[in-house]
């Protein structure tokens, strides 16, 4: 991505300038019957209302889900060894949970604008939630088990085939609500009923046993994802769609970039889907996993919609497909050097006991950002303290890129969106992209860079330190002075090429 590392002083000037105050009911916290998120978004015109009002509303689903999922992840992590799962799974499963959260009949508390911001507080009932989940989790089970009788009396191997691979999608969905009842402490126990559902062992091998080996296509790979969509959502849709990863890496190959397009431009032409309005979030969002399988390779397609629950669809490309097209069009270019760095980078991700960071962008939130070549880009920090903040730019190709060092968020830009990177444009090398966010109560040290220029108006700032030289430099400070805080924040981007291979 070149051109939004293009970010002059003018772009960086600070756009909250004479801010009013905060209202007080802003800092209210959740308690033991409500789960409270506070959400704020930028207002410069007045014609930026109503997207502010969607925005800030979002923005309140997105903190509820973060107190859930932060609390979900810490859960996971004192049970179980997570060494090799990656945030970006992390995310998308954060995602996922704000898409559920839409559905519980959360509440608005209150609400109020400034000039320069829209302010709005959400709330949900815990025990509404409970009820919430325990239908989906109870849903979730019987269509399993219902999907599973009719898949053992199925005589036509391939209608078999297709109901073992909704069973598959279910248990994945299904797994993600039983650890948020957990986090809900809800008492009741599915144990008898979850005896009886098939392990994913079992299902895993009826596939493989009923797949045929044929050489696949784009077509069939587009067409077997298109024909499980659930009928509410075969009429016209807008809709964003992002790359492929590669497990939970949050790297993807020249085969998710070039399937992604062909996938696009299939539900475009079957469907009547479309791209969203500007300034608008879309109805439905896809992303999804590539998982290699002994020799086949799982396709995980995940639809989130803001009327309906999460849901997972599994697909596979056979092992005839995979030896005709190759691990290195499959799998992602230098993907062991690649884990290796963002292993680096995330495996000591610190988060302040007190000072936090934040980053979204102005068009997707923090909802998973899908950007085309040409589309305008804005990115937004928050900070709960007065902080330094260095933002970096990993490449698709493992290029390590400088936003900007040491800006400042000043007492009076604390607890609001602030506005640091604007009208930037999405450009080059396509692949799914990270924004790393460091923060630190006093100024952080300089990085060593270079500059390199494409023309007149066009260049950018590159890291060349090594990632071991500079994460020493920044997360170092925190155990050399115990007084100062630091804190950290990722966020992903899928930058599309719209005219990709979709042969």
């Amino acid at each position: 991505m070149k051109k939004i590392i293009t970010v002059c002083l003018f772009g960086l000037v600070c756009n909250v300038a004479l801010l009013a105050e905060i209202p007080k009911w802003f800092y209210r916290h959740s308690d033991a019957t409500h789960i409270v998120g506070n959400g704020s978004a930028p207002v410069k015109h007045k014609s930026d209302l109503v997207k502010a009002i969607g925005l800030a509303r979002e923005d309140a689903l997105q903190q509820i889900s973060a107190q859930i999922y932060s609390e979900v992840r810490s859960l996971i992590q004192s049970g179980e060894n997570v060494e090799n799962q990656e945030s970006s799974q992390f995310y998308a499963k954060e995602v996922q949970i704000t898409s559920c959260l839409k559905l519980c009949g959360y509440e608005e508390v209150i609400s109020d604008s400034d000039p320069t911001n829209f302010y709005v507080q959400l709330q949900i009932s815990r025990a509404k939630m409970q009820q919430h989940y325990l239908q989906i989790v109870q849903q979730e089970i019987d269509d399993i088990l219902s999907l599973n009788n009719a898949a053992k009396t199925e005589s036509n191997a391939r209608k078999a085939q297709k109901l073992y691979q909704q069973i598959r999608g279910k248990r994945e969905d299904l797994n993600r609500d039983i650890t948020i009842l957990g986090f809900l402490q809800v008492t009741q126990t599915y144990h008898d009923q979850l005896e009886k559902l098939p392990s994913l062992t079992e299902i895993e091998a009826e596939i493989q046993r009923l797949s045929s080996n044929r050489l696949q296509s784009f077509e069939d790979l587009a067409s077997e994802i298109i024909e499980q969509l659930d009928p509410h959502l075969k009429g016209a849709k807008s809709f964003s769609i992002g790359y492929y990863e590669w497990g939970n890496s949050g790297f993807a190959s020249q085969f998710s970039s070039d399937f992604s397009a062909f996938l696009k431009a299939s539900l475009e032409k079957q469907l009547g889907w479309t791209n969203p309005p500007v300034g608008t979030l879309p109805e439905l969002s896809i992303f999804g996993e590539m998982v290699s399988e002994g020799k086949q390779i799982c396709l995980f397609t995940r639809l989130l919609s803001k009327d309906n629950p999460p849901q997972t669809l599994i697909s596979y490309i056979n092992a005839a497909t995979v030896q005709e097209w190759g691990m290195n069009y499959l799998s992602p270019a230098n993907l062991d050097k690649n884990l290796a760095q963002d292993k680096l980078i995330k495996a000591d991700a610190r988060s302040g006991n007190e000072l936090k960071i934040d980053v979204r962008t102005g068009e997707f939130g923090k909802n998973m950002a899908v950007y085309r070549f040409g589309d305008r880009v804005s990115i937004q920090v928050r900070a709960n303290k007065a902080c330094w903040v260095h933002l970096l730019y990993l490449e698709a190709t493992g290029t390590k890129l400088v936003i900007f060092e040491n800006y400042y968020i000043a007492p009076d830009m604390v607890n609001q969106w602030v506005l640091v990177a604007d009208n930037q444009e999405a450009s080059e090398p396509a692949g799914i992209e990270q924004i790393w966010v460091q923060a630190d109560t006093e100024k952080l040290p300089e990085l060593n860079t270079r500059t390199e220029r494409y023309d007149d108006k066009l260049s950018k700032t590159i890291l060349i330190d090594s990632l071991e030289g500079t994460i020493a430099r920044t997360r170092g400070l925190k155990t050399k002075a115990q007084a100062r805080e630091f804190s950290e924040a990722f966020l992903t981007l899928n930058i599309i090429d719209p005219v990709a291979s979709q042969d």
